[in-house]
């Protein structure tokens, strides 16, 4: 088995209070305590000969969901008491030597957990980040083998039109990156909620767009959220759609697109103050829509009741069009309502040379 494994065994006692005929030392007790830097053989085989299922956290440093989880998650008594009765594994994935895992173990995505059963088969895994008690909930799902994907195919040999189980499945798969089976249950989730009565199809049209958008088919994924504002335009996600879509044109720097679906947005929510000054804030960034953008960055200014912030976005705006009198005037009413403001003060600088270069 190595010396890795003899040496692991023969210091047990320290390293893994998660193990039975083990006494964890006071200041261990509410920690989890992670083997590192040993082989998956090597793991399997000291799981099986203490019969205790593993946990895998597929981590790197640079993951900021990892390190809420470490922060967050792991630091909290029942999660903690939870993963004592395992042994739990975590892999860099960010380091050289280690992404080999990544490919072995079919990890797509950050953070990643996998939950084994001592012999190293997969039960289940749980992908992102979760707040603790929803992690000890898919925790102990899994260790119980409920609603994991194999159990919720059984569910649905007994029942194969229930909506909730389609959608549950779909979204398991979803998250796996299982494309043909995620798109395939998210889809016969929609059909059997076809009018959304049950909230169904909406949520499967959702997770389609979150499954496309990280298999980094941007189009597809645009569609599967306008199709919700479409189809169920009365479902509490269709507010989130449009937003969602200019997220989505944002990362992949379609900047006229984005400003467009904003302009939507404003559209839409016409006394909306935050959806009137996005629009006008991304108009002036970008440098498209500027009349429009000025139109509904006055008529924010006047809803806001001269919100300072309000005023410094139609000021920006003014500016992009090159109508610097105009911008200096409206962030020193700015300043006037927050004159500590330091934001504005650097605006009405940036502003006042710009009207020096470009002269009378």
């Amino acid at each position: 088995m190595g010396q890795a494994l003899t040496t692991f065994l023969a210091t047990i006692s320290l390293l893994t209070p998660a193990l039975d005929g083990f006494i964890p030392t006071a200041d261990s007790r509410d920690e989890v305590v992670w083997v590192k830097e040993m082989a998956w053989e090597e793991v399997v085989a000291l799981a099986s000969w203490f019969q205790r299922p593993i946990l895998v956290d597929f981590t790197a440093d640079w993951c900021a969901p990892c390190q809420r989880l470490d922060e967050e998650v792991f630091s909290d008594p029942a999660v903690a008491k939870a993963l004592r009765k395992m042994l739990t594994l975590k892999v860099d994935v960010g380091k050289p030597e280690n992404r080999s895992w990544k490919q072995d173990f079919l990890v797509n995505s950050l953070p990643t957990l996998l939950l084994c059963q001592p012999n190293g088969d997969e039960i289940d895994r749980i992908v992102g980040f979760r707040p603790a008690p929803d992690f000890l909930l898919a925790l102990q799902d899994g260790l119980a083998d409920r609603n994991t994907i194999a159990d919720l195919h059984e569910q649905l040999r007994e029942d194969p039109f229930d909506p909730f189980l389609l959608l549950t499945l779909g979204t398991k798969h979803a998250r796996q990156l299982h494309k043909y089976q995620g798109r395939l249950y998210l889809q016969r989730a929609r059909e059997q909620d076809a009018d959304n009565r049950l909230g169904v199809a909406a949520r499967a049209l959702w997770r389609l767009g979150e499954l496309e958008r990280r298999l980094g088919d941007s189009d597809a994924a645009i569609v599967a959220y306008l199709q919700i504002l479409v189809d169920y335009p009365d479902s509490p996600l269709a507010s989130q759609a449009l937003p969602m879509v200019a997220y989505i044109q944002q990362q992949n720097n379609d900047l006229s697109g984005m400003v467009s679906t904003y302009g939507e947005i404003a559209r839409r929510n016409p006394q909306d103050v935050s959806a009137l000054i996005d629009f006008a804030w991304y108009a002036a960034q970008v440098g498209v829509s500027l009349e429009e953008a000025t139109d509904v960055a006055l008529k924010a200014v006047h809803l806001s009741d001269e919100d300072p912030d309000v005023m410094g976005t139609l000021a920006m705006v003014y500016h992009s069009r090159g109508m610097h009198q105009e911008a200096i005037s409206w962030i020193k009413k700015a300043i006037a309502k927050e004159p500590d403001e330091r934001f504005y003060q650097l605006q009405l600088g940036k502003f006042t040379r710009a009207a020096a270069k470009s002269g009378p």
